[in-house]
């Protein structure tokens, strides 16, 4: 799971266009994968998401 994640995120990163969010590194810290990325403003994804915790 852990090879995907970072393949995907890897993958990601190379993107670049107006409509993407930028990707500027991802990782592992004390067992816990990360992706850092760039930060926008706007609305609280819950009201669009269908989830569990929304």
């Amino acid at each position: 799971m852990k090879k995907k994640f970072f393949r995907e995120a890897e993958s990601a990163g190379t993107l670049s266009h107006p409509n993407i969010v930028t990707i500027y590194d991802a990782g592992e810290e004390q067992d816990i994968a990360y992706i850092a990325m760039e930060y926008l403003e706007g609305d609280n994804f819950e009201k669009y998401a269908n989830c569990r915790w929304a």
